[in-house]
């Protein structure tokens, strides 16, 4: 994505609106090393969990009556 992309995108929401990154492909970001690419930004209906294992660790799980989210979509995959 580029960066006007992004801006362009980002100018849509609400100023005050928590943003997420999110990956469809099971990545995790436990690798200080690993890059990322932003492949889009979209709104999505869900709930956001934040679970306590080893490390501090969250989900997102897409579903109806969950409230919208904003999320920065992401791959290591480019």
């Amino acid at each position: 994505m580029k960066v006007k992309e992004l801006m362009d995108k980002l100018s849509t929401l609400d100023e005050n609106a928590e943003l997420y990154c999110f990956s469809d492909q099971g990545e995790k970001f436990d690798d200080a090393k690993r890059a990322y690419q932003i492949v889009d930004l979209q709104i999505r209906k869900g709930h956001k969990e934040r679970m306590h294992t080893k490390n501090i660790d969250a989900t997102f799980t897409e579903h109806s009556d969950g409230e919208d989210t904003p999320l920065l979509l992401i791959t290591s995959d480019f």
